[in-house]
């Protein structure tokens, strides 16, 4: 019975540490038009990685502290920087920015609330922050024609993360 416990203690500590593991963000992040953007999302060991997906509301708590959402401005902003598509370790996606302030957004495609995956590999989808308008979202989207923030009126799709710091 003891081993039994001490076993029920190691799995639930392993847990937490898995669980603040995919909320934490180890770099200082890459400054691009005056926001500075973690370089992996949310989940992800790596910039290419797609990393953890999340409804919106779910979203709300994926960030680590000192990190954000991103707000309209964020998007924008990001949205009228010099981008390329392109493929790193595999993963198709947008590089933006120039030089050493560059970061790399995979094209995550997005959860179905059915569950099903979409778009994998075409389109990237990257919850924002709340619009003005009521029950609608900010989110970025990614495709091989560019980078552009749109008004989403629908909580329930699964997208990826990539945190801004406050």
């Amino acid at each position: 019975m003891r081993i039994r416990n001490i076993l029920i203690n190691i799995c639930v500590v392993i847990t937490i540490l898995n669980a603040n593991a995919q909320n934490s963000i180890s770099d200082e992040g890459v400054e691009i038009n005056g926001f500075i953007w973690a370089t992996s999302n949310v989940g992800a060991t790596n910039p290419e990685d797609y990393g953890s997906f999340y409804t919106w509301e779910e979203a709300q708590n994926a960030c680590p502290a000192g990190w954000i959402l991103p707000t309209f401005a964020a998007l924008e902003r990001l949205a009228n920087t010099n981008s390329e598509w392109t493929t790193v370790n595999g993963k198709n996606g947008q590089r933006i920015g120039s030089g050493d302030n560059t970061l790399f957004l995979p094209a995550t495609g997005m959860h179905g609330t059915d569950g099903s995956v979409t778009h994998v590999g075409s389109h990237g989808l990257y919850w924002g922050n709340r619009s003005t308008k009521i029950s609608y979202m900010w989110f970025l989207y990614i495709d091989n024609d560019g980078v552009g923030p749109v008004e989403f009126n629908t909580q329930l799709f699964k997208m990826s993360v990539r945190c801004v710091k406050k």
